[in-house]
């Protein structure tokens, strides 16, 4: 017989592997694809079930065995899979002309689907032979799954990826130990000695995840006699420091093309998942007299500052972000006094003061002090005031805003998080964010409107009056102070940026004159465009825009995501050559992804209809009518449900890999738990005089759309305050707070389930597969719905089909 601990354990490594997957992913990607893994992942739990429907009478004759042979699958797929990641040759750069890629897009999500095939397999396989302990088993899969995600996360901390892919894979294979059979041992030494073997075929550099051709890492591992100089590995991220002796790495973000001195170059450059590389500079690489700082433009907000006499001493500044140790040595040598920095990978700042010169006292350049939390959270938990804050995240992300910084949530960069930038300022202090210009511009002018927004939220009555924005060819500098902009530093940075030949693209009185002395632009002048949108007709001109360039909020907190119906209506009419700097491509991947489901989701569906219930159709479809709605609605509504919280718990607990596996293990414990108890609240229905008589399903439906709605609603409303409780209260709210609404979420389904077994208990793996596919289309449906429309609209639908599982309800047979 199969026991609940087989099933939690296969359940356990399935999800296990689901979390190393967003590491995996990150590496070899630019993004970590969260949604299009729960995507894929559901559409092989929905495959599998479809094969165990197909194939039910051929694997109910040996149950033990089936489950021993999937276990056995599941543990092998997991290694080979990852084996073949770096190998498909997929490039998202090239999806948009090339169209080989969607096929590899489509080789991609088959490929890395075969782990969790197994796993569907495995659970609609116990569901079929032990249809009397459904709730007890659903519980056994979810706590599994609760399991699964915490162990992942807190292997990271300890192993590399690929020994935490071991050891899921070893805990696959040993599943069968728990079977309850006479002849489980000779199946679990099975199970074992294939497993062994494969790990042993397998090499650890098969595993290791290689970053795409095209990313910095794969780059610059090319320049010759390069080498890897130091490495980490952690839930935050892969960093590594690679020493290239004789490419050198340099700095020239904001670099005026008019200085003579010589920019500062350094054979060490320091990479977080393989992306771009941030060099690491001793302090040999700088001449004596530092005179290459002159040549910044990031100079201008200390400068500024410093034109008060008050403020020339005691200066404080901080830097939200680690990109290299630049910003920490120029604001240090500009006089700031005391400088904090603040960011979320231990690592970086480990690696940052043994290999680079500016932040340990030892250096003697300046006091600083570094804090590892999440940028937002650090902002939330300190009172104290700074003369400059520069989010130096934010402004590295707008470098890769074209490709899949569009499908991030970048809380950094909404109208709440500038109005506690601005909060954090003194009377006099100046918010600086320098970052790429794109063309046409997009992300300026969003920072722009979001600095507009959170300086009229703090209810200041001229907002053009606190900005300025500066450019070259490729850098812009915008410049947000809490007090209006005086004539006197006007003219000071006209004069800062004629000396190095910046364009002054937006001031409160500039001239005309002043706009595009240096840098031409063909797409029209910025200073244009900034000025409309500050002091003239903004609404006009975001309309006639390509682009969607309202301020980001955090229910919506997608600030590189530019694309609307008009994009798609623009490139069209554009010449082909033209046409691709108007998309990013992050978004047609997601979509792509959506359409591929979309046909697999109806492949998985269909067959069972077609192959195995033939005589049915002669019978009746209303059965599959409802089954289909039911537990379609059932999937949707869960994973809509689901994706919304994990967005919010990204934002609480500051990093997708947290977010992700404390949603995924706490949701499914409580939905678990829910499972448990759905016998007992049948029961509680059963109590009430008023109830007795109405449909049980009907009813739980209902009521898990009403928790929803209401308190679902609520929590998710009051995760920015949560954000700045300490640690241990502020994961209970992600984790203990959510439990109501998952709690309701995992009844309706075994609920659902035993009531098909008692009159249909040859579709019960159908139901599950319908459950499935309605779930790989839901994961990415619902951040695609969260870019257009915000996370409270994808919790509001979520509660809407809960509402319509609960109508489709009263036509199950045996549900009353």
């Amino acid at each position: 017989m199969i026991s609940f601990t087989a099933v939690f354990f296969v359940s356990c490594a399935a999800l296990a592997h689901e979390v190393l997957l967003v590491r995996f992913l990150h590496i070899v990607y630019e993004h970590h694809f969260a949604s299009m893994i729960l995507s894929l992942a559901l559409m092989g739990y929905g495959a599998g079930a479809t094969g165990v429907t197909l194939a039910q009478r051929f694997l109910l004759r040996r149950p033990v065995a089936a489950f021993t042979g999937v276990a056995i699958f599941l543990s092998c797929a997991q290694l080979v899979t990852a084996a073949g990641l770096s190998r498909l040759s997929f490039n998202p750069l090239e999806i948009l002309w090339d169209v080989r890629q969607l096929v590899r897009l489509a080789a991609l999500y088959a490929w890395l689907s075969l782990p969790f095939f197994a796993a569907g397999m495995a659970s609609g396989l116990v569901f079929r032979a032990r249809p009397e302990s459904i709730h007890r088993l659903y519980l056994a899969d979810l706590l599994g799954a609760a399991l699964g995600t915490a162990l992942a996360v807190n292997l990271l901390h300890v192993v590399n990826p690929v020994w935490a892919l071991r050891l899921v894979s070893a805990l696959a294979a040993s599943a069968p130990v728990f079977l309850r059979s006479g002849k489980r041992f000779p199946w679990a030494l099975m199970g074992v000695l294939v497993n062994l073997a494969l790990q042993l075929l397998v090499s650890h550099s098969a595993l290791t995840p290689t970053p795409y051709p095209y990313k910095g890492l794969a780059l610059a591992r090319q320049f010759p006699e390069s080498r890897v100089a130091a490495e980490r590995f952690g839930p935050m991220g892969w960093v590594t420091v690679l020493e290239s002796p004789h490419v050198p790495f340099r700095s020239l973000s904001g670099w005026s093309l008019s200085c003579t001195t010589e920019a500062p170059s350094t054979p060490l450059g320091l990479f977080v998942d393989g992306a771009e590389p941030f060099p690491l500079f001793a302090k040999s690489a700088f001449s004596e007299d530092f005179s290459f700082r002159h040549c910044l433009m990031g100079t201008l907000p200390y400068r500024l500052t410093a034109l008060e006499p008050r403020n020339a001493e005691d200066r404080r500044a901080l830097l939200l972000g680690l990109e290299g140790n630049l910003e920490i040595v120029v604001a240090l040598l500009e006089g700031i006094s005391y400088l904090e920095v603040v960011e979320r990978n231990a690592h970086v700042t480990q690696l940052i003061s043994r290999l680079a010169w500016g932040l340990t006292p030892d250096d003697r350049l300046g006091r600083v002090t570094v804090h590892v939390t999440d940028p937002r959270r650090f902002l939330c938990e300190h009172s104290q005031h700074y003369d400059v804050i520069v989010p130096v995240s934010l402004g590295a992300l707008s470098a890769s805003a074209a490709g899949a910084a569009s499908l991030m949530e970048v809380y950094e960069g909404t109208v709440e998080a500038f109005t506690l930038y601005l909060d954090r300022l003194t009377s006099n202090g100046c918010l600086a964010l320098p970052h790429s210009l794109m063309v046409p511009p997009r992300s300026t002018l969003r920072f722009v409107a979001t600095a507009q927004a959170a300086l009229r939220r703090r209810g200041t009555k001229h907002p053009h009056r606190h900005l300025a924005l500066m450019h070259d060819w490729n850098t812009a500098l915008l410049l947000v102070k809490k007090s209006e902009i005086t004539p006197q530093e006007q003219d000071f940075i006209g004069r800062f940026a004629e000396e190095r030949s910046f364009d002054v693209a937006y001031l409160p009185d500039m001239s005309p004159k002043q706009a595009q002395r240096f840098h031409v632009s063909s797409e029209g002048s910025l200073a244009e465009a900034v000025t409309t949108f500050l002091t003239a007709r903004p609404g006009e001109l975001r309309k006639a825009s390509p682009f969607a360039l309202d301020p980001v909020t955090d229910n919506r907190p997608y600030v590189f995501h530019f694309l609307h119906w008009k994009t798609w209506q623009r490139l069209l009419s554009a010449p082909h050559d033209r046409s691709v700097s108007l998309l990013s491509w992050g978004v047609p991947v997601l979509v792509l992804a959506l359409a591929q489901a979309l046909v697999a989701a109806g492949i998985f569906i269909a067959a069972p209809l077609a192959f195995s219930f033939r005589g049915s159709f002669r019978r009746s479809l209303k059965p599959f009518g409802i089954i289909l709605i039911y537990f379609g609605a059932l999937g949707m509504a869960f994973l809509l449900v689901e994706t919304v919280v994990i967005q919010k718990n990204v934002f609480l607990l500051g990093h997708p890999v947290y977010g992700f596996a404390g949603t995924v293990g706490s949701f499914l414990l409580w939905a678990g738990l829910g499972s448990l108890a759905s016998r007992g609240w049948v029961r509680w229905l059963d109590t009430q005089r008023v109830l007795r008589r109405r449909n049980k399903l009907t009813l739980t439906a209902f009521f898990a759309g009403f928790v929803v709605a209401s308190y679902g609603g609520a929590w998710a409303y009051l995760v920015p305050w949560a954000q700045g409780l300490p640690d241990l209260l502020r994961w209970a709210y992600a984790v203990v707070g959510i439990a109501p609404v998952a709690f309701f979420l995992g009844m309706p389904m075994p609920l659902g389930l035993g009531f098909l077994a008692r009159t249909h208990p040859d579709l019960v793996p159908w139901a599950w597969a319908v459950n499935g596919c309605a779930s790989v289309l839901s994961a990415l449906v619902a951040v695609l719905a969260a870019m257009t429309y915000g996370f409270l609209a994808v919790l509001a639908a979520g509660a809407a089909l809960y509402g319509a599982a609960a109508l489709s309800a009263r036509g199950l047979h045996g549900s009353a």
